[in-house]
Protein backbone atom coordinates (compact mmCIF):
# COMPACT_ATOMS: atom_id res chain seq x y z
CA UNK A 1 0.00 0.00 0.00
CA UNK A 2 0.49 3.86 -0.16
CA UNK A 3 0.94 6.30 2.38
CA UNK A 4 -2.95 7.85 2.66
CA UNK A 5 -4.61 4.48 0.39
CA UNK A 6 -7.50 3.52 1.86
CA UNK A 7 -7.73 -0.33 1.71
CA UNK A 8 -10.33 -2.93 2.88
CA UNK A 9 -9.66 -5.21 5.81
CA UNK A 10 -11.23 -8.40 5.96
CA UNK A 11 -11.39 -11.40 8.96
CA UNK A 12 -13.49 -14.67 8.44
CA UNK A 13 -15.04 -15.71 11.53
CA UNK A 14 -16.35 -18.83 12.71
CA UNK A 15 -18.70 -19.75 15.38
CA UNK A 16 -20.92 -22.25 16.53
CA UNK A 17 -24.30 -22.24 14.04
CA UNK A 18 -27.07 -20.06 15.08
CA UNK A 19 -24.96 -17.68 17.25
CA UNK A 20 -25.01 -13.70 17.76
CA UNK A 21 -22.34 -11.89 16.85
CA UNK A 22 -21.06 -8.26 17.34
CA UNK A 23 -17.75 -6.69 16.61
CA UNK A 24 -16.30 -3.38 17.66
CA UNK A 25 -13.26 -1.96 16.92
CA UNK A 26 -10.80 -1.55 19.70
CA UNK A 27 -9.96 2.75 19.47
CA UNK A 28 -6.40 2.38 17.41
CA UNK A 29 -3.16 4.99 16.95
CA UNK A 30 -4.57 7.42 14.90
CA UNK A 31 -1.23 8.51 13.94
CA UNK A 32 -0.49 5.15 12.21
CA UNK A 33 -4.22 3.96 10.72
CA UNK A 34 -7.14 5.43 10.54
CA UNK A 35 -10.48 3.62 10.62
CA UNK A 36 -13.19 5.01 8.22
CA UNK A 37 -16.04 3.68 9.56
CA UNK A 38 -17.33 0.74 11.70
CA UNK A 39 -17.22 -2.91 10.82
CA UNK A 40 -19.47 -4.43 8.62
CA UNK A 41 -20.87 -8.25 9.40
CA UNK A 42 -21.79 -10.37 6.69
CA UNK A 43 -23.83 -13.00 7.76
CA UNK A 44 -25.17 -14.86 4.92
CA UNK A 45 -23.33 -18.08 6.08
CA UNK A 46 -24.40 -17.55 9.44
CA UNK A 47 -26.45 -20.61 9.15
CA UNK A 48 -23.50 -22.81 9.30
CA UNK A 49 -21.84 -20.68 11.72
CA UNK A 50 -19.39 -18.57 9.05
CA UNK A 51 -19.41 -14.80 9.35
CA UNK A 52 -16.92 -12.24 7.56
CA UNK A 53 -15.92 -8.73 9.19
CA UNK A 54 -14.83 -6.40 6.92
CA UNK A 55 -13.67 -2.34 7.74
CA UNK A 56 -12.10 0.45 5.98
CA UNK A 57 -9.13 1.72 6.70
CA UNK A 58 -6.08 3.79 5.21
CA UNK A 59 -2.34 3.93 6.75
CA UNK A 60 -0.62 6.66 7.57
CA UNK A 61 2.54 5.49 8.99
CA UNK A 62 5.66 3.85 6.59
CA UNK A 63 7.09 0.61 7.05
CA UNK A 64 5.40 -2.74 8.52
CA UNK A 65 1.73 -2.42 8.86
CA UNK A 66 0.27 -1.25 12.11
CA UNK A 67 -3.31 -3.73 12.71
CA UNK A 68 -6.56 -2.72 14.31
CA UNK A 69 -7.65 -4.75 16.59
CA UNK A 70 -11.65 -5.29 17.39
CA UNK A 71 -13.15 -7.27 20.06
CA UNK A 72 -15.62 -10.45 18.76
CA UNK A 73 -18.81 -10.76 21.10
CA UNK A 74 -20.81 -13.92 21.02
CA UNK A 75 -23.83 -14.92 22.06
CA UNK A 76 -24.29 -18.74 21.64
CA UNK A 77 -28.27 -20.36 21.13
CA UNK A 78 -27.84 -20.88 24.63
CA UNK A 79 -27.48 -17.69 25.92
CA UNK A 80 -23.60 -17.65 27.13
CA UNK A 81 -21.19 -14.83 26.03
CA UNK A 82 -17.76 -14.85 25.21
CA UNK A 83 -15.97 -12.16 24.15
CA UNK A 84 -12.17 -12.63 21.84
CA UNK A 85 -10.07 -10.37 20.77
CA UNK A 86 -8.42 -10.36 17.16
CA UNK A 87 -6.66 -8.02 14.86
CA UNK A 88 -6.79 -7.42 11.43
CA UNK A 89 -3.91 -7.73 9.13
CA UNK A 90 -2.26 -4.46 7.87
CA UNK A 91 -0.14 -4.00 4.99
CA UNK A 92 3.24 -2.73 4.62
CA UNK A 93 3.36 0.91 3.24
CA UNK A 94 5.61 1.91 0.87
CA UNK A 95 6.58 6.29 1.50
CA UNK A 96 5.22 7.50 -1.99
CA UNK A 97 1.84 9.43 -2.77
CA UNK A 98 -0.97 7.95 -3.99
CA UNK A 99 -2.41 9.02 -7.53
CA UNK A 100 -3.72 12.14 -8.02
CA UNK A 101 -7.00 11.73 -7.86
CA UNK A 102 -8.27 15.40 -8.63
CA UNK A 103 -7.98 15.40 -12.33
CA UNK A 104 -7.40 18.99 -12.18
CA UNK A 105 -6.16 19.72 -15.68
CA UNK A 106 -4.13 23.47 -16.04
CA UNK A 107 -6.03 26.16 -17.30
CA UNK A 108 -5.24 27.28 -21.62
CA UNK A 109 -3.77 31.16 -22.06
CA UNK A 110 -5.62 33.79 -22.33
CA UNK A 111 -5.32 36.51 -24.76
CA UNK A 112 -3.02 39.52 -23.98
CA UNK A 113 -4.89 42.61 -22.36
CA UNK A 114 -5.46 45.08 -24.74
CA UNK A 115 -3.16 48.11 -23.37
CA UNK A 116 -4.86 51.20 -24.92
CA UNK A 117 -4.58 53.59 -22.78
CA UNK A 118 -8.08 56.15 -22.99
CA UNK A 119 -11.28 56.78 -20.71
CA UNK A 120 -11.70 54.39 -17.67
CA UNK A 121 -9.17 52.04 -19.15
CA UNK A 122 -6.80 54.10 -18.60
CA UNK A 123 -8.16 54.33 -14.73
CA UNK A 124 -8.20 50.59 -14.09
CA UNK A 125 -4.72 49.96 -15.83
CA UNK A 126 -2.95 52.64 -13.14
CA UNK A 127 -5.19 51.37 -10.56
CA UNK A 128 -3.72 47.42 -11.70
CA UNK A 129 -0.39 49.04 -12.58
CA UNK A 130 -0.44 50.37 -8.66
CA UNK A 131 -1.56 46.87 -6.62
CA UNK A 132 1.53 44.78 -8.78
CA UNK A 133 3.78 47.78 -7.75
CA UNK A 134 2.84 47.04 -4.16
CA UNK A 135 2.86 43.61 -4.06
CA UNK A 136 6.23 43.83 -5.49
CA UNK A 137 7.24 45.93 -2.93
CA UNK A 138 5.81 43.54 -0.27
CA UNK A 139 7.55 40.44 -2.18
CA UNK A 140 10.98 42.35 -1.54
CA UNK A 141 10.44 42.96 2.11
CA UNK A 142 9.43 39.31 2.36
CA UNK A 143 12.79 38.44 0.75
CA UNK A 144 15.26 40.56 2.88
CA UNK A 145 13.20 39.48 6.10
CA UNK A 146 14.41 35.98 4.88
CA UNK A 147 17.83 36.91 4.08
CA UNK A 148 18.87 38.30 6.82
CA UNK A 149 16.64 35.37 8.85
CA UNK A 150 19.58 32.90 6.83
CA UNK A 151 22.49 35.20 7.20
CA UNK A 152 21.84 35.44 11.04
CA UNK A 153 21.96 31.75 11.28
CA UNK A 154 24.58 31.39 8.74
CA UNK A 155 26.95 33.46 11.17
CA UNK A 156 26.77 30.78 13.54
CA UNK A 157 29.44 28.29 13.15
CA UNK A 158 28.73 25.93 14.98
CA UNK A 159 26.07 23.29 12.86
CA UNK A 160 24.72 22.33 16.46
CA UNK A 161 24.17 25.69 17.29
CA UNK A 162 22.66 26.66 14.03
CA UNK A 163 20.18 23.81 14.11
CA UNK A 164 18.57 24.63 17.50
CA UNK A 165 18.59 28.45 16.39
CA UNK A 166 16.77 27.36 13.47
CA UNK A 167 14.10 25.26 16.05
CA UNK A 168 13.96 28.50 18.42
CA UNK A 169 12.79 30.61 15.23
CA UNK A 170 10.76 27.85 14.26
CA UNK A 171 9.14 27.62 17.43
CA UNK A 172 8.49 31.49 17.73
CA UNK A 173 7.36 31.71 13.92
CA UNK A 174 3.83 30.56 14.79
CA UNK A 175 3.37 28.15 12.24
CA UNK A 176 1.94 25.48 13.56
CA UNK A 177 -0.62 27.71 15.69
CA UNK A 178 -1.88 28.64 12.03
CA UNK A 179 -1.74 25.30 11.01
CA UNK A 180 1.10 25.70 8.18
CA UNK A 181 1.77 21.97 9.08
CA UNK A 182 4.56 21.52 5.78
CA UNK A 183 6.18 24.69 6.64
CA UNK A 184 6.64 23.55 9.89
CA UNK A 185 7.65 20.07 9.47
CA UNK A 186 10.12 20.79 6.71
CA UNK A 187 11.66 23.56 8.73
CA UNK A 188 11.83 20.26 11.39
CA UNK A 189 13.57 18.09 9.07
CA UNK A 190 15.66 20.78 7.71
CA UNK A 191 17.13 21.18 10.62
CA UNK A 192 17.78 17.83 11.98
CA UNK A 193 19.08 16.88 8.47
CA UNK A 194 21.54 19.37 8.17
CA UNK A 195 22.89 18.67 11.50
CA UNK A 196 23.29 14.60 11.34
CA UNK A 197 25.13 15.66 7.25
CA UNK A 198 27.85 17.90 9.69
CA UNK A 199 28.52 15.22 12.31
CA UNK A 200 29.17 12.55 9.66
CA UNK A 201 29.64 12.69 6.00
CA UNK A 202 27.96 9.07 5.93
CA UNK A 203 24.28 10.73 6.91
CA UNK A 204 23.84 13.21 4.08
CA UNK A 205 20.61 15.34 3.49
CA UNK A 206 20.14 13.14 -0.13
CA UNK A 207 18.95 10.31 2.41
CA UNK A 208 15.74 8.77 2.90
CA UNK A 209 14.57 8.45 6.16
CA UNK A 210 14.80 5.02 6.25
CA UNK A 211 18.25 4.98 4.99
CA UNK A 212 19.36 7.88 7.15
CA UNK A 213 18.00 5.64 10.27
CA UNK A 214 20.00 2.70 8.73
CA UNK A 215 22.89 4.37 8.93
CA UNK A 216 22.79 5.43 12.08
CA UNK A 217 22.35 2.28 13.38
CA UNK A 218 24.86 0.95 11.54
CA UNK A 219 27.22 3.06 13.57
CA UNK A 220 25.65 2.12 16.33
CA UNK A 221 24.14 5.29 17.26
CA UNK A 222 22.39 5.37 20.59
CA UNK A 223 18.55 3.63 20.58
CA UNK A 224 17.05 6.40 22.03
CA UNK A 225 18.83 8.66 19.39
CA UNK A 226 17.71 6.70 17.22
CA UNK A 227 13.98 6.12 17.96
CA UNK A 228 13.39 10.05 18.24
CA UNK A 229 15.06 10.69 14.86
CA UNK A 230 12.38 8.03 13.53
CA UNK A 231 9.49 9.44 14.98
CA UNK A 232 10.01 12.93 13.96
CA UNK A 233 11.37 12.26 10.55
CA UNK A 234 8.44 9.90 9.62
CA UNK A 235 6.03 12.22 10.31
CA UNK A 236 7.64 14.72 9.18
CA UNK A 237 7.32 12.88 5.96
CA UNK A 238 3.89 12.00 6.07
CA UNK A 239 3.31 15.61 6.17
CA UNK A 240 5.06 16.53 3.54
CA UNK A 241 4.27 13.87 1.43
CA UNK A 242 0.73 12.98 2.30
CA UNK A 243 -0.89 16.10 3.54
CA UNK A 244 -1.10 14.20 6.70
CA UNK A 245 -2.70 16.91 9.91
CA UNK A 246 -1.23 16.44 13.46
CA UNK A 247 -2.52 17.98 15.92
CA UNK A 248 -0.83 20.64 17.72
CA UNK A 249 0.10 19.15 20.76
CA UNK A 250 1.60 16.25 18.32
CA UNK A 251 3.84 19.21 16.82
CA UNK A 252 5.00 21.00 19.80
CA UNK A 253 5.76 17.78 21.07
CA UNK A 254 8.15 16.87 17.50
CA UNK A 255 9.83 19.79 18.11
CA UNK A 256 10.36 19.35 21.69
CA UNK A 257 11.98 16.19 20.93
CA UNK A 258 13.87 17.52 17.56
CA UNK A 259 15.88 20.28 19.86
CA UNK A 260 16.30 17.82 22.63
CA UNK A 261 18.17 15.35 19.51
CA UNK A 262 20.15 18.11 18.62
CA UNK A 263 21.28 19.16 21.90
CA UNK A 264 22.29 15.68 22.61
CA UNK A 265 23.05 13.13 19.11
CA UNK A 266 27.17 12.94 18.44
CA UNK A 267 28.88 11.48 15.13
CA UNK A 268 29.82 8.11 14.96
CA UNK A 269 32.55 6.38 16.64
CA UNK A 270 35.63 5.00 14.65
CA UNK A 271 36.48 1.47 14.75
CA UNK A 272 39.72 1.78 14.86
CA UNK A 273 40.35 4.58 17.55
CA UNK A 274 36.74 4.42 19.62
CA UNK A 275 36.45 8.08 19.81
CA UNK A 276 33.93 10.62 18.46
CA UNK A 277 35.56 11.22 14.49
CA UNK A 278 35.35 15.12 14.81
CA UNK A 279 37.54 17.96 12.93
CA UNK A 280 39.42 18.52 16.31
CA UNK A 281 40.83 14.94 16.00
CA UNK A 282 41.50 14.52 12.25
CA UNK A 283 43.95 17.63 12.87
CA UNK A 284 45.84 16.44 15.85
CA UNK A 285 46.42 13.24 13.67
CA UNK A 286 47.67 15.05 10.83
CA UNK A 287 50.04 16.68 13.20
CA UNK A 288 51.35 13.45 14.42
CA UNK A 289 50.20 13.85 17.91
CA UNK A 290 48.01 11.11 19.36
CA UNK A 291 44.17 12.67 20.66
Amino acid sequence: MTVGQPYRAVARIIVPAGSRVEVALVPADSEAVEARGGVAVDTTAAARGQLTATVALAAWKTGAGTPVDAVLRVTSPAGATREVAFPFIAPFVRSVLPKDTTNLKPKGPKDVMDAVWRGERNVRLAALGGLLFALVLGVVYLLMRLFRGRRRRGEIGDPRERAAAALADLGASGMAERGDWRGFYCGVSDAMRELAAALSPEWGTDLTTAELVARMEDDDVPGADVADARAVLDRADVVKFARHQPSIETANADLATARAWVARVQPPVTADTGVADSGETREMAEAGSAP
